[in-house]
Formats: C-alpha cells, structure tokens, sequence
C-alpha cells in the first residue's frame, strides 16, 4: 500500500469516526498544552542564577548562631569574615561582597529616586557575570568613587547622551561624596535572585563596620568563587579551622558557618535576612509529578479508545489479511495512522503553549521565557514522544487485531480477550482515582488558601498604605511629613517604623538581668513611633503604650508581645509589666517592661508566632511610613502624592499596600493551586471522555447480549443500567484509592504550614459526587443509544 493510500484511508477513517476521534485528541491535546505550560513554569524556577558563567564555582556564605535555646542561620556575614576566609582556607579563589544601603544621588538638579544603593568588592563583576555594555569593561569598580548604573536606569535619566563620565552627588548619612559613572552593565535578567539599580565600591562605607564584636554580626552578602573543580563541602574543614584560630573564645563556642552553592540559593529558605526572591522545590516536584501524570492519563485514554475503534476495523483487518497482509504490516499501517494523528496534535500543543506563556506569566505575575522551547534538544524530545505514543497507542491494538480469528471476524462475531478488557477497566478505574484526587487536592488547597487570606492576623491590615522613606534625606524629615499627610482628607494614623508591621525585623539579644539562670536570646525588634500601636490597630492586653509625654518611654521602655513574654518565663501577660529587660546589640541597654499586645502573625502562617519586642529609638532608621486610610482610596492617594510633592525634598512617593504584601507571602502556594485547578479541569475531562471510550468499547462488546435483554423485554433502564454497573465499581474504586492518596499527601502539605484548616473527609467526598455525576453525564449518550438499539437488525448482523 502506498503512503498515498494509507493517507487517504486513514482521513476516512477520521471523517468516519470523527467524534471519537475529536474527543481522544482534545484530551492529548489539552494534557499536552498543560504539560508544556508547567514544564515552561519549572524550568523557569530551575533556571534562576544558572546564567552566570561561573555558577558551579559560587558559594554563598552564612553564618550559624547557636544558643542554648535556639539556633539561628543567616544568609549574611560579617564585614572582614569574607576577605578574612578568603587569604586562610585553601579553594577559594576570589570573594565578592555586597550590601544594599539607602542614599541620595544627585546629578546636578536631577535626582535619582531609586532608593537602595548597591556596595559590592571590585571583583564583583568578575564573580558575577553581568555584562558590561558601555564603558571600563576590565575593572569599572576599581577605584572608590567610580559608580555602575543597570541599562534601564542609564536611559532613563540620561536618554539622550553617554553616561560615562558623568559625576553624580551621593548623600551617605551626613556626608556627600562625587562619584564618577564608570560603566553601565545589562539589567540583570528575571531569574536572577541578585538584583541592583546602581553598583559602588564597597570601600566607600568600611567606616560605617565597627571593629570588636559588632563587626562579628551579620552585615552583609559574601560570595566566593571556588577554585575550578573544588566542591562547597571540600572548604568545610577550612570554615572550622577558620573559627578555631580567628574568633574570640567566647564567639567560638555558638558560631560557625557554612557555604552554600549558588545553584541552591533560590530553594533555601531556612536563612535569615536573604534576598526577597524564593522558589519552593517542593511544590515544582510535585507540579512536575502532575504533569507527567496528566500526560499519562492522556495516553491511557488515548490507548483505550484507539482500541475501542480498533473493533470497528476488525472486518478490515481481516481483508487485509486475507489479501496477505502480515501481523507486521498491519501494526506498521497502524503506527503509520497514529504518528500523523499525533503529530498533528502534538505540534499545534506546542503552538499553543507558547502563544499562552505571556499570559501565563501575567496570570503568574512572572516573566517567563520560552526557555525549553528554544533548547536545541526540546523538538527532538517532542518527536520523540511522538514516536513512543504512536507505538503504544497503535502496535499494542494492531497486535491484538491481528490475531483475531478471521472467519470469526467476518461472521460479525467479536472475539476478545477479556484479559485485555479488564486492563482497560483498570486504567480506567486508575483514571477516576487520579480525577478524585485532583479535585479534593484543589478543594483543600483553595480552601487552605482561602484561610490563610480570612483569617484574622491579629491587626487591622485593610486599607493600610505602605510608603518607602529609607532614603536619608527623609530621615530628619519624618516628623515633619507626617504632621503634612495627616491633614489629607481620609487619612486616620501614621507611624513610622524600622520596619513594617508584617515581614522582616532585625533582631537582638536579651536577657533578665536579675535571673542569672536564664540565658540570653535572641528576639525580633522593631524601633517604632508611639503611634505604631494604634495605627496598625494592634491590641494592647497589659500594661499601656508608648507616649509622646513621658519622656522615659523614649529609649527606656519595652513593649512585648504574648509569646515574647511566656519566653520570659511569665505565666501571663500582667506578671510581664514593669519586669527589667537588658537588649544587648551595638551597646547595651536595660529597661523595664511598659505594655504587652496580642500576638499577631508578622509573619507568614507557615511560621509559628515569634518573639517581638518595640522599643523607641529616634537615631533608628524609619524605613516604612504606614498611612491607615478611610473612604475613597483614590481619592485619599492622589491626595496624599499632591501633599508629598510639596513636602517630600522631591523623594519619590513610593508605596505598597499591606495586604498586598502579606499575599506575596503565598505566592509559591497560589501558583501551585492555580495550575492544580488547571489540571483538574484537565483531567476532569480526560477521564469523563475515557469513560466514554470504555462505554463504546463496552456497547460494541455487549451488542449481541443487548439486543437479546430487549427481545425478552428489557426496557432502557435496564438496558443503561448494564453499563453503569461496572462504572459504578471503577468509581467507588477511584474514590477510595484517589481520596486516600489525597488525604495523605494534603496532610504533609498542610503540615508546610504552622497554621491550617483541619483536613476533613468532606472534599473527598464532594470530589467522588462530581465524578459520579460527570461520568453519569458522558455515558448518558451512549447508554441511552443502546437502549435505542432495534433487537431485530442486532441479532441479524451478530
């Protein structure tokens, strides 16, 4: 038979059977879509930071407190530790350090609102393979009042002219400097998780590093490039020795560190102060696992209905082997069919998931490339699956028709292995578990999701509008700009603050002073304003806030919060007030005990509640200008922009909204449950259209006995009734096996979180009632055709 032929034959046979066909491929088609779209997603996460030409040589390192209660891991290093490592342990072949500060930048009447400024070593760019596109491209960093602009900021403030050369004020706390634009380098691309606008030499602040014990805290990010082939494990011993011999006695027994590869930096997240951006490897794996699984029930229901149609050109095969046709030749037509059919699924999937990834990205709020898809071994890959699809879906069937017996055939008698039908109804039976445990999994999730969102964080977080005044021309300017935006229309409280009421704080070590049996820890702080408490709507359950009218609540008095005072060894929140406390970080402080609040969530829900206390510093940093609003929020906005035009110094008015915020925190989660509910869709389909190629292959078997129930008088329940029995079986299969397994794996998902919805019964069983009336659904057609079958013109053609 020529190609021709075959192709003509096998375009008949899809005009023929065009809705089982139609159905088959939409479900390969969608689970394809899906598959690639997830791949897209994974392979973005997993490509954060691998760009760089060196990243199998860049550790990070992090230094590891221990105390007797607890211990602690940060992402940062002390000042001189990196260059310090770097002359004394074997393997290390350059150090790269960097902190981001805010400051002012001038040039000329022009100013630069781009808040933080990034100080790195001059090996930065060694380290770090950000490419240079304009100006000293050997060592831009090299001299100490040089300054490297991104691309993006380059154009914006110098559209029409080169940068390079140009001289720039910076404002660095009370002093000025003149810095000289050396280079401008490529914006760092999306999967990055080092980010910067603007790069200075790091020894325009040595000064602002204490020497003795404060110059031993964490202070900043310290990379180093390894030696070729020298692995992180391999600078262990040298990281212990380096303890052993540098740091003071009292150090050495409650710190060490640790390198970790940069390749793991975006899945760590067990550090404190690292960078914002994370991934959650958990939640990729087990995307992935999804996909794949997706993928498979696709094939499945693919190879059932491929077979399903195989009986329908049973008397075909036949002829063809009575002209001669081999079991060979016929399973090679029968590849031949399948391959175009597959081919002409699989690429237009691929079409497909392409033109979504933008908006998936926008769904996502990511900017994902096409990275797989522009990979050299992607196509061949698809080509490939192609290949071992058409295989499975076509040789196994053809196989089996071969062997029929051709007289049987032609007789109109449909000889089948029951052995094969039960595999079917095991796949199919596996089809609903997985659709079971979709459904229940994105139940839970959605309704996890919906909890974390509802439930109370212990404040007010509605209508609370986040301003940025790091920038230390504002710093003096505070007090001033809060009294202006107070007199906007709408606005009820400010407070400004070290840092917002929810996310990071720094921490420092306390103690009592009077019970020499407890050991000092470590505790999160956050300097504030005394109007904190009643902006962010915080309640106070001992003791009283802070006032602008005692003069002793300024720097010498404590608010704690439940937790820090149970910490402390208090049975309740009134034994806490007016009890001493000793902070200990650049200097030493002891105070009494003012107030105690309710403990609220300052951070995600997938942490326990910590310890917090909030003390009055005036010289602290306000990094965070909260606005509590009421009414028209657009309205109170523009007005606030228009008040902080005139009152700001010209700072830009930059802000957030804490709610906002706060969903960040469950970004990774969100993700995963909207592809889960993608998925389940998907899946939802796949299965109710198996069951659907379960039914005509179940029709095509029962014909004969079908017509016999109705000569003797079997009326169409009876008749539907047959065909619902066995998918009754394979349903309450999948809702025992797909529930079980969703059970199980949403009670360790759910464990991610310190703080959860109790994990019921009822989402699997809603899930198993939708599968049933689902499925009801798509065999309703068929079994009400078999119903419909005229007795007579069955029993002639059996």
């Amino acid at each position: 038979m020529t190609v021709r032929h075959q192709i003509l034959i096998l375009f008949r046979q899809l005009r023929r059977f065009r809705v089982q066909y139609l159905i088959s491929f939409s479900g390969l088609f969608l689970a394809t879509t899906t598959f690639l779209l997830l791949l897209h997603f994974i392979t973005y996460h997993y490509s954060f930071d691998r760009f760089h030409q060196h990243a199998d040589e860049i550790v990070r390192l992090n230094t590891i407190i221990d105390l007797p209660n607890q211990q602690n891991r940060y992402a940062a290093t002390a000042f001189q530790v990196g260059p310090e490592i770097a002359e004394r342990v074997p393997g290390i072949r350059e150090v790269a350090r960097m902190r981001a500060m805010p400051a002012a930048v001038q040039h000329g009447e022009q100013r630069f609102d781009e808040g933080l400024l990034t100080f790195v070593d001059s090996s930065f760019l060694d380290v770090f393979s950000f490419e240079v596109l304009a100006g000293n491209r050997e060592n831009p960093l090299d001299a100490p009042g040089s300054i490297v602009l991104r691309k993006t900021l380059a154009d914006k403030y110098f559209p029409n002219e080169n940068p390079i050369g140009k001289t720039l004020q910076v404002t660095l706390g009370d002093r000025q400097e003149a810095v000289e634009i050396s280079a401008v380098v490529a914006d760092p691309p999306p999967n990055s998780s080092i980010n910067f606008q603007m790069l200075l030499n790091m020894r325009q602040i040595e000064n602002a590093f204490r020497p003795g014990y404060a110059s031993l805290m964490p202070g900043l990010f310290t990379f180093f490039r390894l030696q070729p082939g020298q692995r992180p494990e391999q600078i262990a011993a040298g990281l212990e020795s380096f303890v052993g011999e540098n740091l003071p006695e009292e150090l050495q027994r409650v710190m060490s560190f640790n390198a970790l590869p940069l390749r793991e930096l975006y899945f760590e997240n067990g550090y404190q102060f690292d960078v914002a951006i994370k991934g959650n490897q958990t939640t990729l794996i087990s995307l992935l696992a999804l996909a794949i699984i997706t993928l498979l029930m696709a094939m499945i229901n693919y190879v059932n209905i491929t077979t399903a149609l195989g009986l329908k050109r049973s008397r075909e095969v036949a002829v063809r082997k009575i002209m001669g046709s081999s079991a060979l030749q016929i399973a090679t037509n029968q590849y031949f069919d399948s391959l175009i059919v597959i081919a002409l699924t699989l690429l237009p999937a691929a079409g497909l998931s392409k033109m979504l990834l933008p908006q998936l990205g926008t769904w996502l709020d990511l900017e994902i490339t096409a990275g797989p898809m522009n990979q050299l071994l992607f196509w061949p890959g698809l080509l490939l699956f192609a290949v071992v699809l058409a295989a499975v879906a076509a040789v196994y069937p053809a196989l089996v028709l071969a062997r029929l017996p051709i007289l049987e055939v032609l007789k109109r008698n449909r000889p089948f292995f029951h052995l094969q039908f039960d595999l079917k109804k095991i796949m199919l039976g596996f089809q609903f578990a997985v659709a079971v445990f979709f459904l229940s999994s994105a139940w839970i999730v959605y309704n996890q999701l919906q909890f974390l969102r509802e439930k109370d964080p212990g404040f007010n977080k509605e209508q609370i509008l986040l301003v940025d005044v790091a920038g230390p021309e504002l710093q003096d300017r505070i007090p001033a700009l809060k009294q202006s935006l107070q007199t906007v229309s709408g606005v009820k409280a400010l407070s400004a603050s070290t840092s917002g009421i929810y996310g990071v704080h720094t921490q420092a070590n306390f103690s009592v002073p009077t019970d020499s049996s407890e050991q000092g820890f470590l505790m999160d702080i956050n300097f504030v304003d005394p109007d904190f408490l009643d902006t962010y709507q915080v309640d106070l359950i001992a003791g009283r806030n802070f006032s602008e009218d005692i003069h002793s609540d300024i720097r010498n008095a404590f608010i704690l919060n439940e937790t820090a005072a149970k910490r402390l060894g208090m049975e309740d929140a009134n034994s806490a007030l007016d009890l001493r406390l000793q902070r200990i970080s650049r200097d030493t402080l002891e105070a009494p005990v003012i107030g105690v609040v309710a403990d609220y969530h300052f951070q995600s829900m997938h942490q326990t509640i910590a310890p917090m206390v909030w003390q009055i510093v005036p010289s602290a940093p306000k990094n965070v200008l909260a606005i509590r609003m009421q009414g028209d929020m657009a309205g109170i906005i523009s007005g606030l922009e228009q008040q902080w035009a005139q009152s700001s110094a010209g700072e830009t008015f930059d802000f957030t909204f804490l709610d906002e915020a706060m969903d960040n925190a469950y970004r990774s989660e969100q993700q995963m449950g909207w592809f889960i509910r993608m998925i389940t869709a998907v899946l939802l389909f796949i299965s109710c259209s198996g069951l659907y190629g379960m039914m005509l292959f179940l029709v095509e078997q029962k014909t004969l006995e079908i017509g016999i129930r109705k000569t003797f008088g079997a009326g169409n329940f009876q008749i539907q009734s047959l065909l619902y029995r066995q998918y009754l079986a394979l349903t309450l299969f999948g809702i025992v096996l797909g529930g079980s397994a969703a059970y199980w794996i949403c009670s360790k998902w759910l464990e991610n979180f310190a703080y959860h919805i109790p994990l019921q019964a009822v989402p699997i069983l809603i899930a198993g009632l939708a599968c049933l009336l689902l499925g009801w659904l798509s065999i309703a057609l068929l079994g009400f055709r078999a119903g419909q079958l005229n007795p007579v013109e069955v029993m002639r053609e059996s």
